[in-house]
């Protein structure tokens, strides 16, 4: 069956279902190139100890094209290498193990130059005033309205 390799990463798709995607570029067998959506090879990673919001978030980024990588703490983000393929991090603040604060740390600290949205169900202004003093693009309260976290995800796209 032909195929298509897509800027998604691990994904090959049957080209029959190019015609579904909306985003990325994708270079065909015959070295032919096909266009879509350019968020489309974009991945967002969203890491929430909560599944229900982890899972929410994540199909609202990939219903405006991005793909996204969903994971459950900050230290799978950290082990599944998730800082060199992702180009923005939608991060909880309070969790198990790492926080996202912690995890925002830890992204400078390794030099990763990744945009960083935190979401809090427990809004601190010190803490705001930290992740944003350390870049962070946006400090949100769940629930987060959508339009909102639109606005940080453009201009973290344009960092």
């Amino acid at each position: 069956m032909p195929w298509a390799k897509c800027m998604v990463p691990g994904k090959l798709f049957d080209l029959d279902e190019l015609s579904n995607l909306s985003g990325g570029r994708c270079i065909r067998p015959d070295s032919q190139e096909t266009t879509l959506n350019a968020k489309f090879d974009k991945t967002i990673a969203i890491v929430d100890d909560d599944a229900s919001a982890r899972e929410s978030t994540g199909n609202f980024v990939r219903s405006l094209g991005y793909g996204a990588a969903l994971f459950a703490s900050a230290e799978e983000f950290l082990a599944s290498g998730g800082m060199h393929t992702s180009a923005c991090v939608i991060s909880d603040v309070r969790m198990p193990g790492i926080s996202g604060v912690e995890l925002q740390q830890r992204l400078i600290d390794g030099l990763a130059e990744i945009p960083v949205i935190f979401v809090t169900a427990f809004a601190e202004e010190h803490i705001r005033r930290r992740v944003l003093a350390a870049g962070a693009v946006g400090y949100l309260t769940k629930p987060v309205a959508p339009q909102r976290l639109v606005n940080c995800l453009e201009a973290a796209m344009r960092t």
